[in-house]
């Protein structure tokens, strides 16, 4: 554990396509509840969703009364969440409104790509690439520098994401739909098998609550259909490997002009050794040889903790902290 983080304090995991609370304890994070994923805060209605969301699974899981503890005061909460990097001046109006709500002595906020870097890196210097319905960098050196890379959003960023690799699978089944070339006849009949009809599937995305989620839901079939040697969803993959070394490679730049540099990473996608985790390391051998992909050494929940024990040193570098009594 962190040196700051105390047993009983709680952690959060807030993403796009699902939302995990933990708990801290003696032999590590114990996972006390799931959730769907959120929305940005930078939407409309986002702040108070989000709060809503957040603090409703805190008193679904761990009402202070269930947690042995008496009252909620020595307790507090760190939340890694989607799109606080893009919207830092909303992320202390929310920290306001959970502590308010929830009555914890601390609340920290910060970006899930941050809690995942610390989580990943064990606190350490290095960079890791967040790869899950959306994509994000993040290089943080032993001095205080940082860059991030990507994080943009579903409009105009998330290369290589499984909402990139999902929606070009889709892309390429509806030009299958529509008999222009660039169509793969495997992956419209994934997106029938997943969607139903492709004339009704523009619909039920614009309709969908999480659209992001939805397009992103593909990224398997687009898996499947390139393991089966398709061509179309094989070019698909080998973008994505694309678009994520090449993140990290910025990211690197950015902060360490040389080696080693210890790289990791964090999602569903980078899981995905052939298709995605081993062509990135290729490519980072071929560009950047000094930068040494590892596996995490844990998830944006342990990195949760280090949020707590670094609070006040962190407080206005990317964190919004609230002490609450």
């Amino acid at each position: 554990m962190p040196r700051g983080a105390r047993n009983g304090d709680l952690v959060v995991d807030g993403g796009r396509t699902g939302v995990r609370l933990g708990r801290v304890g003696r032999t590590g994070v114990e996972v006390l509840g799931t959730g769907p994923g959120l929305p940005l805060i930078a939407a409309t209605g986002g702040v108070a969703h989000v709060t809503e969301a957040v603090a409703a699974l805190v008193e679904r899981h761990a009402p202070p009364a269930a947690d042995g503890d008496g009252t909620a005061d020595g307790r507090a909460l760190a939340a890694g969440l989607s799109g606080v990097f893009e919207a830092m001046d909303l992320a202390a109006p929310l920290a306001n409104g959970l502590a308010t709500r929830l009555g914890p002595t601390e609340i920290v906020l910060g970006s899930d790509v941050l809690t995942s870097h610390l989580g990943a890196l064990d606190g350490a210097p290095g960079v890791v690439a967040a790869v899950g319905t959306g994509t994000v960098v993040l290089g943080i050196d032993g001095r205080g520098a940082w860059h991030r890379v990507d994080g943009w959003g579903p409009w105009v960023g998330d290369h290589g994401s499984g909402l990139d690799v999902g929606r070009r699978g889709l892309v390429a089944a509806m030009a299958t739909a529509d008999a222009r070339r660039g169509g793969s006849s495997a992956l419209a009949e994934a997106a029938r098998r997943r969607f139903g009809p492709l004339d009704r599937l523009p619909a039920r995305i614009y309709a969908d609550a999480n659209p992001t989620a939805l397009v992103a839901s593909f990224s398997p079939d687009v898996a499947a259909a390139a393991r089966d040697g398709d061509e179309v969803a094989l070019g698909i993959w080998e973008h994505a490997a694309d678009a994520v070394a090449d993140a990290i490679v910025a990211a690197a730049d950015a902060v360490f002009a040389d080696g080693p540099v210890a790289v990791s990473w964090a999602g569903s996608l980078l899981e995905l050794d052939d298709l995605l985790r081993e062509p990135v390391r290729a490519r980072l051998r071929e560009h950047r040889p000094d930068l040494v992909l590892r596996p995490p050494a844990g998830d944006a929940l342990q990195g949760g903790q280090y949020l707590l024990a670094r609070a006040r040193v962190l407080a206005g570098h990317g964190l919004a902290y609230v002490r609450h009594a």
